[in-house]
């Protein structure tokens, strides 16, 4: 029995060849983007900017507050997560916030 997965066909100048050429990738990416069905939806440049920085709120947690200065969080908006140290020292992070 066979199932077709519904991969698309691949292109023979990128099948031949140990390294594509960055011609050929670009030019099967503007095909693929010209198709209806295709994955690549639209392409989009958007240059960076600075971060914008503010102080930290008041109302957070005084215990969250003493495990950033510890440098056992880190806090990339909108989330919170355990640092590279506070990973290592997770016993003392949990300990942080148990009653």
């Amino acid at each position: 029995m066979s199932l077709p997965l519904g991969f698309p066909d691949i292109p023979l100048e990128l099948t031949v060849s140990r390294k594509p050429s960055l011609e050929a990738v670009v030019a099967r990416f503007r095909a693929a983007n010209q198709e209806p069905d295709s994955a690549v939806r639209a392409v989009r440049h958007q240059p960076a900017t600075e971060g914008i920085f503010a102080e930290m709120p008041a109302a957070v947690d005084p215990r969250l507050r003493a495990a950033l200065e510890r440098g056992l969080v880190e806090f990339e908006p909108p989330r919170w997560r355990a640092s590279g140290l506070g990973r290592r020292f997770l016993n003392d992070l949990q300990a942080a916030f148990l009653p």
